[in-house]
C-alpha cells in the first residue's frame, strides 16, 4: 500500500507498507520511497503526496504524485517517479527516482 506520510513537522512524503493478507499486520518500509525535492526552487520541494502507483512488467513501477513548492501551500502539479522492486532480507524494497523531463544523453561519454 502506498500512502502519504506526515512527519511531526508536517512534511509530506510518500511511503509504502505491506501485509501478507492485505488486512492486518502491516509492515512499513523503513524510509519513505519519495521525499520532497532537495532542490530549493523545485515545484515539489515543499511536499509530495496523493500517490497513485502503477505496477509495470518485470518489477518496475510508475508512481504518480502531487507536489507543492511550499510546505503549507496548495498542491501545484503532478509528477512521476520510476521505480523498481527487489527483495532484501525477505522484505520487498521499492526505490524510486523522479522523472525531470530532461533527456539523458544516450552516450554521456560523448557529450
Amino acid at each position: 500500500m502506498f500512502y502519504e506520510a506526515v512527519a511531526a513537522d508536517d512534511t509530506r512524503s510518500i511511503a509504502v507498507a505491506s501485509s501478507k493478507d492485505g488486512k492486518s499486520n502491516w509492515q512499513r518500509q523503513p524510509e519513505s520511497v519519495l521525499q520532497p525535492s532537495e532542490h530549493p526552487n523545485a515545484w515539489d520541494c515543499g511536499g509530495v503526496g496523493t500517490p497513485c502507483a502503477v505496477a509495470m512488467s518485470e518489477g518496475k513501477w510508475r508512481l504518480y504524485y502531487a507536489g507543492r513548492s511550499q510546505q503549507h501551500g496548495l498542491w501545484e502539479g503532478i509528477g512521476v517517479a520510476l521505480g523498481s522492486a527487489e527483495r532484501q532480507n525477505g522484505q520487498l524494497r521499492l526505490t524510486f527516482k523522479r522523472r525531470t523531463g530532461k533527456k539523458e544523453p544516450v552516450h554521456p561519454e560523448l557529450s
